[in-house]
């Protein structure tokens, strides 16, 4: 992949996606033990308005994932045509992977 060529798209991405493994640590040491039914979101006026299983958790997760590498794909892509692009997309997916951290934060610690 040629933006692993330039040190910046690498970092970002390489720490994307240490933040993600992360992500995937916490998920899988926290979610096995969850009782049904998962607390998916929790509003500070209303109080829970989301529960789900823990597919549901893990349905979130995996497509975050997903989000991360077309991004990835993309930025490979456009990394010739229009660099500026490429360089948001991975800067996003930075972004991303910290969302994707607090989701599993949040969500094991509200369960």
């Amino acid at each position: 992949m040629h933006i692993f060529k330039q040190r910046l798209l690498f970092i970002l991405t390489g720490t994307g996606a240490v933040l993600f493994i992360a992500s995937f640590l916490v998920m899988i040491f926290q979610v096995s033990g969850f009782a049904s039914p998962v607390v998916l979101h929790f509003d500070e006026l209303r109080g829970i308005d989301l529960y789900g299983g823990q597919s549901d958790a893990w349905v979130i997760w995996i497509t975050s994932i997903l989000v991360f590498i077309v991004n990835v794909v993309l930025a490979n892509v456009f990394y010739f045509r229009e660099r500026s692009l490429s360089y948001v997309l991975v800067g996003f997916n930075l972004l991303w992977a910290i969302l994707a951290l607090v989701f599993a934060g949040v969500v094991t610690s509200v369960n």
